[in-house]
Formats: structure tokens, sequence, C-alpha cells
């Protein structure tokens, strides 16, 4: 009888097991993509559910909840259970730039968040319309110096495009006018038909519309040339070394994840995208590998988050809503 009672306690508790018990995933993953589909976070993003989705045999699929400068889609995996079954590729725009210039944010990036790893470093590329009477770099800070107003386009306030035009005004001393958009994509159509006349954009945006002709490529805001835009100089080889700035992605857990599961995810992807060819591949989605892993990454976070709080300060920018 006893026997027969205790059996029948075992296989309740197992009946009533929860369906997740079992080893990490069983069941489909989400990485929350918070910007447009067709950007690069988003060809970034579908690029790391393939790869895992390859090593785990488990369905891992790429959701855009964008809006709010990218705010939205990390809002809602800030409020997302820590199991790993949610996680987010985002750029900078929404854990080193909003933090700083955004008064409301709805998360805290520093503890609403466990990080994973960087996955990409692009710089921006300061960008014209083709109707712009430019022919270079120097050409374009010689108008916008003598044309107040000049417009830029970003992919929304608060963002890191919207960031990179801010602090270029700042530095060639112009006055301009910041245009956002819900979004790149949209920012690039406008610029391409002449509705607004400048954009700072990622190189993997660039370099397709600039080798067709439908924008003009005046610059890469780093130190060296991207091997998409071998023809386009640099700002610090055109004597404007002030005028360095990029945006990495980075891949985030909800904070208090399983340092297990946080371990798989992590062992994949670096094994994954340290084999050969990887670099390369990203080299031609306009973007450079750029791991930087667990706690090294919440370093890297927080010491950029100074360093742009000190360049706002010196810029005098605003606090945005």
């Amino acid at each position: 009888m006893y026997r027969a009672l205790a059996a029948a306690l075992v296989l309740g508790t197992l009946a009533v097991a929860p369906a997740h018990a079992g080893p990490y995933p069983d069941r489909p993953v989400r990485i929350i993509n918070p910007f447009p589909p067709g950007t690069n976070t988003d060809t970034v993003a579908r690029l790391l559910a393939q790869k895992l989705q390859q090593n785990w045999g488990q369905a891992t699929i790429v959701e855009n909840k964008t809006g709010a400068g990218g705010a939205i889609g990390a809002s809602f995996v800030a409020k997302s259970p820590a199991d790993g079954y949610t996680l987010l590729l985002t750029s900078s725009s929404t854990h080193l730039v909003a933090p700083v210039l955004r008064k409301d944010v709805p998360y805290d990036a520093n503890k609403d968040f466990t990080p994973i790893m960087t996955v990409t470093v692009s710089p921006h590329v300061v960008v014209a319309t083709r109707s712009l009477p430019v022919k270079d770099f120097k050409d374009f800070v010689a108008y916008v110096k003598s044309h107040p107003g000049t417009t830029f386009a970003s992919s929304g306030n608060g963002t890191g495009y919207h960031l990179a035009g801010e602090l270029f005004a700042h530095g060639v001393g112009a006055s301009m006018l910041h245009i956002p958009y819900r979004g790149a994509a949209p920012a690039m159509n406008d610029l391409m038909g002449g509705q607004v006349q400048s954009m700072f954009d990622s190189p993997g945006s660039v370099a397709p519309n600039a080798k067709s002709g439908r924008v003009h490529a005046l610059a890469v805001m780093g130190p060296k040339r991207w091997p998409t835009l071998p023809d386009v100089p640099t700002t610090v080889e055109l004597g404007y070394p002030q005028l360095q700035f990029s945006t990495w992605l980075g891949l985030y857990a909800p904070a208090n994840t399983p340092p297990d599961v946080i371990a798989k995810i992590t062992n994949i992807l670096t094994t994954e995208l340290s084999k050969p060819g990887m670099r390369e591949q990203f080299d031609q989605m306009g973007s450079q590998l750029n791991m930087i892993v667990g706690k090294d990454f919440a370093k890297f976070m927080l010491d950029g988050q100074a360093s742009l709080k000190k360049l706002a300060e010196e810029a005098k920018l605003p606090m945005l809503d």
C-alpha cells in the first residue's frame, strides 16, 4: 500500500512538472530586433538566429518590435521572463545613446539586462543627397557652415545616427536641422529622393546606394577606410580626428537569466562566428566582427556611456523627451 502511494506521488509530481524543465532550449527562442526589417541589425539578428538554430535544433526566430528609437523593443525584453527564450539584439542606440540623451527611458540599460556579447562594430558614414552642390567632404563642411538649417536624417531621436549628426555639427561649428524617422531605411529613401540633404548612416546601408550613384558618400567617421567603401576617405585622414563615431550591435537577455543559459548561447555564437570566412561575411554586410563577451561587455558599455556623456556635455546637447 505504501509503495503504491509513493509511486502515485512520484507520478503526480512528474505530471505537474513544468514544460520547460528539459534542457534549454526545449521550445522556440525569439530574438527581438527593436528596429525595422531591412536594417543591419535585422540582417545580423537573422544570421545569429540561423547559427543558434543549427546548433540546438530548436526554432529561433527574429521578431521586430520597433519604435521610439529602439526603446519599445528593448523595454519588451527587459520585462520578459528571465529564461533565455526572449533575447535582444540591439545597437548602441538603446544601451549607450538613450541612457545619456533621453529623459524617460522605459528601462535601465545596466540593470534590466544580462549582457551576452557584442557582435559587430561599424563607423558611421557621412552621406549627402546627390542634388547637394558638393563634390567632397570639405565642400560639405563648407556648405553646412554657410547654410544654417541644412537637414540631416536619422533613424529616430536619441539614436546613434542622431548623435553622430549632432556631434558632426558641433565638431565643424555648424547649425543643422535634425529630421527623425522611424528607422534608417525610410530615412535613406528620403535622402535618395532629395527630401533631406544628408545623413550619418552605416556602411552596410550606404555602400550599395553610393555604388549605384543614388547617394554621395563623403567620409567614413573612423580611423580606417572601410572594405566596401575603399575610395571613401576617413575623417581622420581628412584632418578631422574629432569626427569619429561608431555603432556596435550587442546581444542581451533579461536580467537574472540563468548563467548556464547565457553560457550555452555564448559558446555557440563565439564558436560559430570564429569560423573561417565569417569575418569577411560581416565585412560584406557592412559591419566588422567584434566579439566582447560577458563582464567585459558590461564594462565596455559603462565606459562608453561615461565617454558619451562627456561628449554630450561638451557639445551642449539637450536632453530629449
